[in-house]
């Protein structure tokens, strides 16, 4: 912490009393800073902000400390896709690795046109509240933004300037008007019970505006807001009789003032002006009113952290008032990029960030000159702005663009309109310093039961059975494997070690874990569509593995198959596709077959698939008594003229190889022999008009390597959602959406001057590309910008 008088400038106005050691303010300083948990913030970035309803959503997730730098405690994001009125699309966990990690949401043209929601969080994040969880808008097809709703819905929202009114000097009130969720225009005035006009007010920026005036001793005073035809009265709340009250002055220069000020005798109460980002405790003051009713502090603003600080006034150490306040960070946005070289079909381009001192991981999406790319947030405002403040922001982006006018007078207004909750000390202790209820996230969990105990050690391995982890179970029935980088679609195996298994970790390893949340949009967007966000917490869920009996064989003892069965509702699509996709080798029809679900009392048994189709699907074997032959059969059906008896009859396949008593193939006999813990997945195809009908059992790897009497394979329906490569779209002449994309780069490296080359594969005949580029450094420093680029002027 720094020395008080060194922090203190200039003290104008007053007999002012600086105390450096204070045991009440020290007392609470230390309980706010006494096991602080690490702040984190979320930024994505996508690569456009329009997409087809086929196209697919690429983005990047970056993670940071309070201080910019990369996370490196947490190692999962979870990326949630909304509607517009809080409907869960889909999420994805996303693998973060040194603060930063991709992914993508798929669209299956399934989705209507409109505006929807991404939004991301860890869970250390929880410990802070909801409200912390990042959020932006894309649009998906056109947006038409149609009302469903004719009434005009009015929220008009009042701000006294640190908390509270007082009588007797004069007070500041930030307004905030919004229609149907949205800012709008308006004009109006302040008046008192006389009707008499003390202030006037417009709407200045996205609904926001403010007032001041002179709150008279017992007076009553109300708003009068006329917008759009329509006059709305709000009454101002009462104000204190006693007390004091602080206001942000204009900045002069690099020097932040701020005015504290008192209508009655506060000779007898301490006060403490204390500086802080949330459980960032920078400075405090102390303050005595002995001689004046006023006073002015200020400071440098090299002394504040960069965003959004705040200062909280502590009277007797209770918090009365609060006013944030916002310190200009750097923003590296001086871009520059040109075509170096063309070599067959593509062309090098060389990125130059003006400035950087450290190297840096960006995205870079390349769109052309017409994309119409309208993003609302960067990497800037989420790290600087939208996590120390409440509620919705409004285009926050629009506060660290240097080419809008006013931007810093419209972002004060912003944080006048953020209001102040009264706390007691507790609370404010517990706000700014909570109790560390949610933990990083460094992979998944698995944990489990079993039974008997025929070995103490318990081994997860690969599916190419490499020994990954070991745990000595002590004669416990429980176990549970930690931080496992695990893949939704990943298997691993679990097996009982008698002897000693050579303990050597491949490079590359795929496992599985059961996170279970339930996802929430938690930002009023729109009050129109949205209701108040509803707090969710992790639900942790130990799955059980009961193993009744083992089979042993060159010392190691196999487990149960486990098998966590989880839906979501948007992703049944993409799974049947890439389902579809692997198989369609083993069976060229596999899109024309149904699935099957496998009954519980079928899984990790004995049963067989002749067990399964004759005791679950009714079938029987038919013996035509003519050399052997058999068939699976569901029934007969009599020819209408001859009275034939003919039987319909069940063609089985394993893996695509048909089963028979005659010809090539699998004979029928080991088919139905097969034991149904090898079997995967059942596909079932009706040809009603043949008498024939089929079904394909596909089996498991174990089955196919052999190593079925070693191991049993543990199959996730959880885990860190795939990353894919990007891939350009091809849209037809019908899409929705002009094809202006051109490529996507999640992952550009920088050295430490700030220089990245990159490849664009395609002949570009675009006159004008448009870049849209987000990083972050090593050391905490944000590059954010764009750059429209001729690319007409080959080389």
């Amino acid at each position: 912490m720094k020395t008080i008088t060194r922090f203190l400038l200039v003290f104008l106005y007053f007999s002012f009393n600086v105390f450096s050691q204070n045991k009440p303010i020290d007392s609470l300083v230390q309980e706010l800073e006494e096991d602080s948990i690490l702040f984190e913030k979320v930024f994505i970035h996508t690569n456009k902000t329009t997409y087809n309803s086929e196209d697919a959503i690429w983005f990047k997730v970056y993670v940071a400390k309070n201080d910019n730098t990369p996370s490196l405690k947490t190692a999962l994001v979870y990326v949630s896709l909304f509607s517009k009125q809080g409907e869960l699309i889909n999420t994805k966990n996303v693998y973060i690795k040194d603060g930063v990690g991709n992914n993508q949401f798929e669209l299956n043209g399934d989705l209507i046109s409109g505006e929807y929601i991404i939004q991301a969080y860890t869970n250390n994040m929880l410990n802070f509240g909801e409200d912390n969880k990042f959020a932006s808008r894309i649009t998906i097809g056109k947006n038409s933004n149609v009302i469903t709703d004719s009434k005009a819905l009015y929220d008009i929202q009042l701000f006294p300037e640190g908390g509270y009114f007082l009588e007797d000097v004069k007070n500041v009130v930030g307004i905030k008007a919004l229609l149907n969720g949205k800012a709008c225009n308006y004009k109006g005035k302040i008046v008192n019970s006389k009707n008499e006009e003390v202030a006037l007010f417009s709407n200045r920026h996205l609904g926001m505006t403010k007032a001041q005036f002179i709150y008279k001793e017992n007076e009553n005073y109300k708003a009068i807001i006329e917008l759009n035809d329509t006059i709305i009265n709000k009454i101002l709340p009462i104000a204190k009789k006693e007390g004091v009250l602080i206001s942000k002055k204009r900045k002069d220069k690099d020097v932040i003032k701020f005015e504290l000020k008192t209508n009655g005798n506060s000779n007898s109460d301490n006060f403490v002006l204390l500086f802080h980002q949330n459980n960032k405790i920078i400075d405090y003051v102390a303050v005595d009113f002995l001689k004046t009713r006023k006073k002015i502090f200020a400071f440098n603003e090299k002394d504040f952290l960069k965003g959004v600080n705040t200062v909280t006034v502590l009277k007797n150490n209770q918090p009365i008032l609060e006013r944030k306040f916002f310190v200009e960070g750097k923003i590296n946005n001086e871009l520059q990029i040109q075509k170096i070289n063309k070599i067959e079909d593509s062309i090098i381009y060389k990125l130059k960030v003006k400035d950087l001192t450290s190297k840096s991981n960006l995205s870079l999406s390349v769109l052309s000159s017409n994309s119409n790319y309208s993003s609302n947030t960067d990497i800037a405002s989420a790290m600087y702005l939208s996590p120390y403040v409440k509620g919705f922001i409004e285009h926050p982006s629009f506060y660290f663009n240097k080419d809008n006018a006013n931007r810093e007078a419209y972002l004060d207004l912003l944080l006048l309109t953020q209001g102040w909750t009264q706390f007691s000390q507790e609370d404010f202790i517990e706000k700014l310093n909570p109790k560390q209820v949610h933990y990083f996230e460094n992979g998944f969990t698995l944990k489990g039961k079993l039974s008997p105990v025929l070995s103490n050690n318990l081994g997860v391995f690969t599916t190419d059975n490499q020994l990954i982890a070991k745990q000595f179970l002590n004669n416990q029935t429980t176990f549970s494997f930690n931080n496992l980088v695990a893949y939704k679609g990943d298997s691993i195996k679990l097996a009982f070690i008698e002897k000693e298994v050579i303990k050597r970790k491949p490079k590359k390893i795929k496992y599985d874990s059961i996170p279970i949340k339930k996802h929430n949009l938690s930002f009023l967007f729109y009050n129109k569509y949205l209701n108040e966000s509803q707090k969710s917490g992790v639900k942790k869920v130990t799955n059980a593995i009961t193993v009744s009996s083992y089979k042993k064989q060159d010392g190691v003892y196999s487990l149960g198959i486990v098998d966590i069965e989880t839906k979501k509702k948007s992703q049944a699509f993409l799974d049947r596709k890439a389902f579809d996709k692997k198989h369609r080798k083993e069976v060229f029809d596999i899109g024309a077959y149904y699935e099957l679900d496998i009954p519980e009392k079928f899984k990790d048994t004995n049963l067989t698939i002749q067990d399964y189709l004759f005791k679950d699907r009714g079938y029987w074997l038919y013996d035509v008594g003519i050399d052997g032959y058999k068939y699976v059969v569901k029934g007969f059906k009599f020819h209408g003229r001859s009275g034939i008896k003919i039987p319909l009859v069940i063609v089985l396949a394993i893996d695509g190889v048909d089963a028979t008593t005659y010809g090539r193939g699998m004979p029928l006999d080991v088919a139905l022999s097969i034991e149904m813990k090898y079997i995967k997945d059942i596909m079932y195809k009706p040809v009603e008009s043949k008498y024939i009908d089929k079904i394909v059992f596909f089996t498991t790897d174990d089955y196919k390597k052999g190593t079925t009497n070693n191991f049993k394979t543990y199959v996730f329906k959880e885990g860190y959602s795939v990353s894919k490569k990007y891939y350009k779209p091809l849209f037809s002449q019908d899409s929705e959406i002009t094809n202006n994309e051109i490529d996507w780069k999640p992952n550009l490296i920088t050295n430490k001057k700030g220089e990245a080359v990159f490849k664009i594969k395609g002949n570009l005949d675009i006159e004008n590309l448009f870049f849209s580029i987000q990083g972050l450094s090593e050391k905490g420093e944000l590059i954010s910008g764009f750059y429209t680029l001729d690319n007409s002027k080959a080389k």
